[in-house]
């Protein structure tokens, strides 16, 4: 991931401030190499580089720079602007409709765009771009999750991992296998999503892929719950972020907030979990998004 990171850095330093479409498919590059390492260094250079372009990232690019990376440091006021943008979707090329989707997840507003996403999924698999119809169901499956339609989301998200494994998508093989973890926790198949979960960090973690490797460490906490294992499920959600903060560019760590609070408290831990509760109130969370706790 670092070394991926550096070579795009250095081809959109190369091309001296010029405002070519290339320049604009790197930045959009450089944003979703950092999503995945979810390196708050690699983070921290990908937001300097774009500073330093000024007007030359459009606003789209500035709604990914800003959703995909961490939404309680950078997210607020992004709902409107990515909701403007997202408005004609039918209008929107397909990896631009994912993009935006990718976004709507952070801003746990995804549900509507759901129906689009249904719509042409079938269609990007069977006649565009599988690459794009794949991620597609990664959205549709994270909705699908989020919303409790749990049997559904079972579906797409088989589909989605018979179809990258045959693409030969290892990353997004990987990523779908978390996601599958994530609910078979939540169902309360442990064996399931311990088995997944350790498929998918055993291949991220040497990687450095972070984006995985966080998702690994939210399932164990899912799982730990599911099993009332309280004492394990306070273990693993303060490897994700310590109480009373939330560790930059993981996002896990603000999506784990009830997690670790609901752990604590099962612990005695009530002075942690009274913590974490206000540092969230501080934080702002309320006005993140419409999902916010």
């Amino acid at each position: 991931m670092r070394s991926a990171h550096r070579q795009v850095m250095a081809a959109i330093e190369g091309l001296n401030g010029e405002p070519t479409e290339t320049l604009t498919r790197l930045q959009v590059l450089l944003l979703a190499i950092s999503q995945y390492a979810a390196d708050p260094v690699l983070w921290t250079e990908a937001h300097k580089t774009l500073a330093s372009l000024g007007h030359l990232v459009t606003e789209q690019t500035q709604i990914y720079s800003n959703t995909w990376s961490d939404v309680i440091l950078h997210g607020r006021g992004w709902a409107g602007p990515l909701e403007r943008t997202a408005a004609n979707l039918r209008d929107r090329e397909p990896w631009d409709v994912t993009r935006l989707a990718t976004a709507a997840y952070h801003l746990d507003i995804l549900s509507q765009y759901r129906p689009h996403l249904e719509r042409v999924a079938d269609r990007e698999l069977a006649t565009g771009t599988a690459f794009s119809g794949m991620l597609m169901l990664q959205m549709i499956l994270l909705d699908q999750i989020g919303s409790g339609d749990w049997d559904a989301a079972v579906q797409t998200g088989e589909r989605a991992l018979a179809l990258e494994i045959e693409h030969g998508r290892h990353l997004l093989a990987h990523q779908t296998r978390a996601h599958l973890a994530q609910l078979a926790a939540l169902r309360g198949q442990i064996a399931q999503a311990l088995e997944l979960r350790a498929e998918a960090d055993a291949w991220a973690r040497p990687r450095g892929v972070g984006f995985i490797t966080n998702l690994a460490d939210s399932i164990a906490v899912t799982a730990a719950l599911s099993a009332g294992d309280y004492e394990a499920a306070y273990r693993h959600s303060v490897d994700i972020t310590t109480p009373g903060t939330f560790r930059p560019y993981c996002g896990p760590a603000s999506r784990s907030l009830l997690d670790l609070v609901e752990a604590a408290l099962h612990t005695g831990r009530t002075e942690e979990a009274r913590r974490h509760a206000l540092a969230a109130r501080d934080a702002g969370f309320a006005d993140l998004t419409p999902a916010s706790p």
